[in-house]
This record gives structure tokens, sequence and C-alpha cells, in this order.
């Protein structure tokens, strides 16, 4: 599905999975440094309320959505939308690509335990894909982004990611996109979720039947979670929706 539809004043595109990899690999094989943005239901409200965060992202080469609670909103708005862009299939392409072509990754993470599982989860599918990255709470003092910019150089990755939450993407952005040499920035939180394997702490007595009751259960909160915040999500856009449209009657009755 091509266009593009606006979200709480966010442009993101309809793009299914191979449409946006073409996208991407376009970016890649561009001389200069471009951004992709996956936003997120708080992203898309943080940008109605915030100037300066809708600024950054409107200057993104490419806006996605990172994930079904952000196509809820979408499909209020976008009729017989069902849910195009599939995340594992977009990075399973990206990263086999990545690994036959030897790119180098560097991953920016709020914690190590974050960074470290997302690089087992991608290096158990791809295990000759180059991975390096920080976490944000090993990094103190007044100098952050520059030691952080300079990290990231030493490797000087084909693909960086921010992932992280909105507000830190954009203070990244802010404070050290100039500093850094990398020909693709990604930035996004939640994308790549489905992907990483987040293990239920048990005994190690705990019997294989037990792990995966408990697997189970913690995956069905998960997902009870994404559907919840996914309605409010899609109420809020309808909301926005209808406001609008009242705006826009009121406007034309006094201009009557």
């Amino acid at each position: 599905m091509e266009g593009q539809v606006n979200l709480l004043g966010v442009t993101i595109e309809l793009a299914s999975a191979e449409e946006a990899l073409v996208k991407t690999q376009e970016l890649l094989e561009d001389t200069g440094r471009h951004t992709i943005r996956f936003v997120g239901t708080k992203a898309c409200t943080l940008a109605s309320e915030n100037e300066e965060c809708a600024r950054l992202i409107a200057e993104s080469d490419y806006v996605l959505p990172a994930g079904l609670s952000t196509e809820q909103g979408i499909k209020e708005l976008v009729e017989g939308y069902r849910e195009v862009f599939w995340h594992r299939d977009y990075f399973d392409a990206l990263f086999k690509r990545a690994a036959e072509e030897s790119k180098e990754l560097y991953f920016v993470t709020s914690t190590t335990k974050k960074y470290q599982s997302i690089a087992d989860s991608i290096h158990a599918d791809f295990p000759y894909l180059s991975i390096h990255g920080k976490a944000l709470e090993e990094l103190d003092g007044a100098e952050i982004y520059h030691t952080l910019a300079n990290d990231i150089n030493a490797i000087a990755p084909d693909i960086l990611f921010f992932y992280v939450g909105v507000e830190k993407q954009n203070e990244l952005i802010v404070s050290c996109q100039d500093l850094i040499n990398a020909s693709l920035l990604i930035c996004g939180h939640g994308m790549l979720d489905d992907m990483i394997e987040t293990p239920v702490p048990l005994p190690e007595e705990a019997s294989a039947l037990e792990k995966k009751f408990f697997t189970s259960v913690v995956n069905f909160f998960k997902k009870l979670h994404t559907t919840i915040v996914g309605a409010l999500f899609k109420k809020r856009v309808k909301d926005s929706r209808r406001d609008e449209q009242n705006g826009n009657e009121e406007s034309l009755e006094n201009h009557d």
C-alpha cells in the first residue's frame, strides 16, 4: 500500500515491508546521511503537543509506524487499512542483506540488558552480522554525547540505531547527530520487540511445561497491553478528526 497518512500531525508512510526495504536500500546507497523514524503512539502524541518533536520527526527521510498500536490509529483514518507493515519481515530482510554485504550495525539503547537482548536475538538468526553498541546507562558526565559519538565513529557503522524512547531519540539527534559518522540512522522503539526474546525468570528446577506456561502468560499480557494502547490511541485519533471536522464546519459558517 502506497501513500501517506497524517496521524496527529505526523506524516507516516503507508508502506509494506517490501516497499520500506526498497526505500531503505535507496537511502543506504545514497552518499548522504539519512534518517528513518519509527513512530509509536507516544511519539505521535508528543509531536501533537510539542512543535520541536514534530519538526524533528518531519525532518526525517522516511517515517514508519513502530507497531500495531500506531496502526490502530491509521485504521481510523484509512479505509480498508489492515496492519500492512510487518516489522519482522522488514528487519529479517534488512539484517540478512546487511550480513551478506558485511555491513556494520551499532545500537544505542537505554540499558545494557536491552542492548544484550537485542544483540543476542539478532545473532541467533544472523550469527555473522557485525553488531556493536552502547547503553546510555554506561555513560555519565558532561561529555556523554561526545563520548558516545567517539565510540560510534570508531566503528563508523553503516546503520546506526537509536533504540530508545522518543524524548531520548530527539535529545540524541539534537546533541550528537552532527558529530557521528553513520550512513543511515534508524530511530524508534518497540519495532524490534517481537524479535527479542525476553526470558521469564524462573527457578532452575522449573519444568519445561512450567516455563512454557509462564512464557505464554507473559506474552498474553504483552498482547493485551498492545491492544489496550491501540484502542486508546485509536479513540484519540478519532476525537482529533472529529474536532478538526467541527472546526472546519465552524470556519465555513463564520465565512458565510
